[in-house]
């Protein structure tokens, strides 16, 4: 997702020397900003079958998509992995400082919805393989639809990340700028 409003906090050229979180926390706007807006292109083609009346275009265009999805639930995965090493144990030790509920419930639900995604991808990717080579347009409309699908889960997972964890970074971003002053 962009944001209409960027952060001070995440601007480096605000501090004389970016603390470790800060850089993680830059990382983690960045990568997000970047799979937010690369999964909105997918999902717009993805759109485009439903009104593509060439079958064969429409089966060219699906076989870009998979290979666009595969690159892109490899670079998703790779991200969340990092998000799991390096961004949730130490939001979640910050939370705990604050006394507040744990957002351990709210990270569950971030990975099921991104278990959820794997599936309906791997179904589009199925119903790809599966499409025969003279595919009808409600047969490629089919598998786009496992594909939307999958899209739309992962939007609503970027959203539920960037409105619980990023307010979370640059809240420790200015605890740490005040630490320091």
């Amino acid at each position: 997702m962009v944001h209409a409003k960027e952060s001070q906090a995440l601007d480096p050229s605000n501090v004389a020397c970016p603390s470790p979180w800060m850089l993680v926390s830059m990382r983690l706007k960045d990568e997000h900003d970047q799979l937010t807006e690369e999964l909105q292109d997918i999902r717009f083609v993805a759109q485009s079958i439903y009104d593509e009346t060439d079958t064969k275009r429409a089966r060219a265009i699906l076989q870009a998509l998979k290979r666009r999805m595969v690159d892109f639930m490899r670079r998703l995965h790779a991200h969340s992995e990092w998000e799991e090493r390096e961004v949730f144990p130490v939001v979640n030790l910050y939370f705990h400082r604050l006394l507040k509920p744990s957002i351990t419930p709210s990270i569950w639900v971030m990975e099921k919805e991104q278990k959820l995604a794997d599936l309906f991808a791997q179904s589009f990717f199925e119903a790809e393989e599966a499409l025969p080579e003279a595919a009808t347009r409600e047969q490629n409309r089919q598998a786009a639809a496992h594909l939307l699908q999958a899209c739309l889960i992962l939007q609503e997972h970027f959203e539920l990340e960037e409105e619980l964890i990023f307010p979370l970074a640059e809240q420790m971003l200015t605890d740490i700028d005040y630490f320091h002053s």
